[in-house]
């Protein structure tokens, strides 16, 4: 009988020293709607003529709206998350970080493109500074995070973009704002969600392997000692 009881009290012990752990798991930092959405274009150098220079010459215009490649130019949204409020637990890391964004259109005209809908779209990483400016088009160009393919994209449809590994870059150097640009990397375009939920960067932490490891071992050295 005292052997059962002891059992009890161990497997109650167990559940409320992993219970905190376990919950951890779970925890979620989310920042939707960001205070800094705006898109920016290329595709004019000032004399007229329509190319492309990979600086961004339009903007920042105050919408987050469109992913487009066209043969007259290019269209780019950027968001910049501001994660100061986020604090990473004791004993927990980053586990994952996602970019999200929403389908309103899949029918886009302008910059040479008539309907046409590109094969995939990428996010491109850069530090922000909390700023709308056209100057982040160019730097995030090239620094690709992420990129999801879109052979049959329907309006609200919520791609999910992995964005782990900058995010962590950015939170080990201290930085403050995530900044994400979506793009379209082959011709046509999409339009997206502004509002509503949308943009959105979602951060979970985990706890760290040893973390629930130590806690098992000082519980079930508890039980031992009970028997």
């Amino acid at each position: 009988m005292k052997s059962r009881v002891t059992s009890g009290i161990a497997c109650l012990l167990v559940a409320l020293l992993l219970g905190p752990a376990v919950s951890r798991a779970d925890s979620l930092f989310v920042i939707a709607d960001p205070p800094v959405d705006f898109e920016v274009i290329d595709a004019d150098d000032g004399s007229g003529e329509f190319f492309f220079d990979g600086i961004g010459d339009f903007g920042p215009f105050p919408t987050f709206n469109d992913a487009v490649l066209g043969s007259f130019g290019e269209a780019r949204s950027m968001a910049e998350f501001d994660i100061l409020p986020f604090v990473v637990p004791p004993g927990e890391y980053i586990g994952s970080a996602t970019f999200q964004v929403k389908i309103t259109s899949n029918w886009v005209f302008g910059l040479g493109v008539d309907g046409e809908i590109p094969n995939s779209v990428a996010v491109d990483g850069y530090v922000g500074n909390g700023i709308a400016e056209l100057s982040d088009f160019q730097i995030g160009y090239g620094n690709t995070v992420d990129s999801i393919a879109t052979p049959n994209p329907q309006v609200e449809d919520i791609l999910t973009f992995d964005v782990t590994s900058f995010v962590i870059a950015l939170v080990n150097a201290n930085e403050r704002y995530v900044g994400l640009s979506l793009r379209a990397e082959t011709f046509g375009g999409l339009m997206f969600e502004e509002g509503n939920g949308f943009p959105k960067l979602t951060i979970q932490t985990v706890p760290e392997p040893g973390t629930l490891m130590l806690l098992t071992l000082a519980a079930l050295g508890w039980v031992r000692r009970g028997r």
